[in-house]
């Protein structure tokens, strides 16, 4: 087994280009205009806070870790969320990343089956060729692909 930590970072917003995010910040600006106009303050000072905070992914960087222990993903300033590779039972590569694909014993009695591939967590790959590589490796270590 790999014992090495891999770690990157992918950044939607520096990824896509700056103009890409002015036309979002453009487009949040028309609509609080909008809100400010149509409704009263306080009610489009919290739908604009919604709002934002539903872009903020996009403009914060993710950072992925993979370990012995299991996988990290960061996507905002504070919050973590370690999964361990029990929770996992396989990994499928796509073009853009990895499905890592729940086990489903841990579905429960109160879970629908339709929902499972909603708890499926994406890892981009790395944005170097050999971190890419050695990601790939390193979730054969630690899964089966189907």
């Amino acid at each position: 087994m790999a014992e090495s930590q891999i770690c990157w970072r992918r950044w939607p917003l520096r990824e896509r280009g700056w103009l890409r995010a002015g036309l979002v910040a453009l487009l949040l600006v028309g609509l609080e205009v909008v809100l400010l106009v149509s409704l009263p303050p306080i009610v489009s000072l919290v739908m604009s806070l919604a709002f934002i905070t539903l872009l903020l992914p996009y403009y914060l960087p993710a950072v992925y870790r993979i370990g012995s222990e299991g996988v990290q993903v960061q996507r905002s300033l504070f919050a973590a969320r370690l999964q361990s590779w029990a929770t996992f039972e396989s990994f499928r590569p796509s073009e853009q990343g990895c499905w890592l694909i729940p086990t489903s014993t841990l579905a429960g009695k109160n879970r629908l089956p339709l929902f499972e591939p909603l708890r499926a967590v994406f890892l981009p790959y790395p944005t170097e060729p050999e971190l890419k590589t050695s990601l790939l490796t390193s979730l054969q270590c630690y899964l089966p692909s189907p």
